[in-house]
């Protein structure tokens, strides 16, 4: 079995929309304590990370990585 290659972005929690009150639980069993959650990335989510918190030359050498 390979290993897994997918990237995850930690969101509030969809199901309890961050109060971790969820019927019939005490508590959503689907967050962790501070109300997220990890989801696959999309690659649009990767695509505006890079650009939002990359440097121009951090930017370039990703492409080049990535075109190899």
């Amino acid at each position: 079995m390979g290993e897994d290659q997918r990237l995850y972005v930690k969101i509030t929690c969809t199901f309890c929309t961050g109060t971790r009150e969820m019927y019939p639980y005490s508590i959503c069993p689907y967050c962790d304590k501070t109300a997220t959650t990890y989801v696959e990335a999309n690659i649009n989510s990767i695509a505006t990370y890079c650009n939002e918190s990359l440097t121009p030359e951090e930017l370039v050498k990703l492409k080049n990585l990535l075109n190899d």
